[in-house]
């Protein structure tokens, strides 16, 4: 039987040189939905939004990871 691990849901903005979009992640932890996000990627900022919305936060149980991309993020 595979266990399932609690999981979070946060969204997060991806910036690059030339763009910035939003996306809504599901995953063990921040780190893993910022990982997820391409944190790791030269070149990107990743960064959680605020507030969290307390009511999708905690997303229960997942077998696995979810990535839902969002509209493209309005400049500032």
């Amino acid at each position: 039987m595979m266990r399932e691990n609690p999981s979070i849901c946060v969204t997060v903005q991806v910036q690059t040189v030339a763009t910035s979009w939003r996306a809504k992640i599901t995953a063990p932890s921040i780190a893993r939905a910022l990982e997820l996000a391409g944190a790791e990627r030269s070149g990107r900022r990743v960064s959680v939004v605020f507030p969290v919305d307390p009511e999708e936060f905690f997303a229960g149980t997942a077998p696995e990871t979810n990535v839902a991309a969002l509209e493209p993020a309005i400049a500032a």
